[in-house]
């Protein structure tokens, strides 16, 4: 208060209410600023900490109606740096996130589907499956990536045109989708071969 009086003896022309409501508005804005600063070095100490993901892993990180998608490239004090499919970089607030899908932690699955017509006999198609899948993980190119070989889990949707069939197996992380795709070709190589009709 007596700053306050000393400066309007000494600056008579000064308003200081304007002066004043001004530095208030400024320091809110501080205040906010540094708030969410704060959130954000405290979500990523926790990301660090809890070994939610590290850089190589392939995540989903939901932060409200938005997320964003791909392989984490650094995970910095502040924000977690993705760069998805497409080639796109990624700046994600840490302390925006509220979901974290980490693909690669520990091993991975590796899941598709096929369809084929209702004409084949459904038996020995799943025998072809999982004979193809055992082959595979039998592979020396495989040795030691697939964890557990390809194979049958369920007939997952069917409908007038054809059957699903669900595949599953087990990879170290990340190799998931090229196993994938080699069990996707080797299943139409031996689908060709024992006259398997696809849809």
């Amino acid at each position: 208060m007596l700053v306050t009086t000393l400066i309007t003896q000494l600056f008579p022309a000064v308003n200081l209410t304007g002066v004043l409501a001004g530095l208030g508005v400024v320091s809110i804005a501080i205040g906010l600023g540094a708030q969410s600063l704060v959130k954000d070095f405290l979500a990523g100490f926790f990301i660090v900490s809890e070994n939610q993901y590290r850089v190589g892993d392939v995540v989903e990180l939901a932060n409200g109606g938005n997320g964003a998608s791909g392989t984490v490239e650094k995970v910095n004090a502040r924000t977690t740096v993705l760069r998805d499919q497409d080639g796109n970089v990624h700046f994600v607030a840490n302390g925006s996130i509220v979901r974290v899908t980490n693909k690669t932690m520990g091993y991975s699955r590796s899941r598709f589907e096929v369809k084929v017509a209702y004409d084949n006999n459904l038996k020995n198609v799943v025998e072809i499956i999982n004979e193809v899948g055992r082959r595979m993980a039998e592979d020396v190119k495989w040795e030691g990536k697939i964890l557990q070989a390809p194979e049958f889990v369920e007939v997952s949707d069917f409908d007038g045109g054809a059957i699903t069939l669900a595949i599953t197996g087990k990879t170290l992380p990340s190799d998931q989708w090229e196993v994938m795709s080699d069990m996707r070709q080797r299943l139409i190589d031996e689908f060709k071969v024992k006259r398997v009709k696809l849809v």
